[in-house]
């Protein structure tokens, strides 16, 4: 990860914001967490301290601490000090406008804003950012991504490529390392459900979660699929 960056924003501590906050924490740097649901504060310390003893057999970086974040109510006073922005708020599109507008404003204009987002791209939620909605981009990764390092980074039309080359410097991604690894010991149940978030109940909250993104993009798809028939084809 770039020296350059010391203290992380992790909005949202669901499935993926904890997974992250475990990831950042074990590079050995600070992180200003937050989250509006009543009892995420507990929960993510208790992933924190289940999470953390496999994070130490893959190994630490040198000052990496479970002890090196702080969770708070509002994060907006927090904002002039962060370095890079890990939203990973609900796929709800305005929400993620109005998000998105203060992170822009609160933030330093050069602090990158990477969204989880799998199913909205940012152009799509930059709207109404005021200030530098060039730094704006989707950071999406392979769940859950303290154990797999593997991120998309995804750039709208508008994103600066400074900004993209910084953000492939700090997540410094790795097919090899990632990816291949997982799909050969999981296989599409088990990868829903962890991106469930594991239990009994994981599959069904994947589906609440992503199933309304899902039906635009199989509506998208068969709006330009391609024609096979034998008279588009002679």
């Amino acid at each position: 990860m770039t020296t350059s960056i010391q203290t992380v924003a992790v909005i949202g501590t669901g499935v993926i914001g904890s997974s992250w906050t475990a990831l950042f924490l074990s590079r050995g740097l600070h992180v200003i967490v937050s989250d509006p649901v009543p009892d995420a504060k507990s929960k993510l310390a208790a992933y924190l301290q289940k999470e953390m003893p496999t994070l130490e057999k893959m190994g630490l970086a040198d000052g990496a601490s479970i002890s090196n974040y702080k969770f708070v109510e509002n994060i907006d006073e927090h904002l002039p000090h962060v370095d890079i922005v890990q939203e990973n708020a609900p796929e709800k599109l305005e929400f993620k406008r109005k998000l998105i507008a203060k992170l822009d404003a609160r933030t330093r204009e050069d602090v990158i804003i990477a969204s989880s987002s799998s199913s909205i791209p940012s152009s799509q939620f930059i709207s109404d950012c005021q200030r530098n909605p060039n730094r704006v981009l989707i950071g999406h990764p392979f769940n859950p991504p303290h154990l797999i390092p593997l991120v998309e980074v995804v750039p709208h039309p508008q994103t600066d490529e400074k900004y993209s080359q910084q953000a492939m410097e700090f997540y410094h991604t790795t097919v090899a390392a990632g990816l291949g690894l997982r799909w050969a010991l999981t296989g599409p149940f088990m990868t829903n459900i962890l991106g469930g978030g594991g239990g009994k109940t994981s599959f069904k909250k994947l589906l609440e979660h992503l199933a309304p993104a899902a039906q635009g993009w199989t509506k998208d798809m068969n709006e330009h699929s391609f024609d096979y028939s034998e008279e588009s084809l002679a």
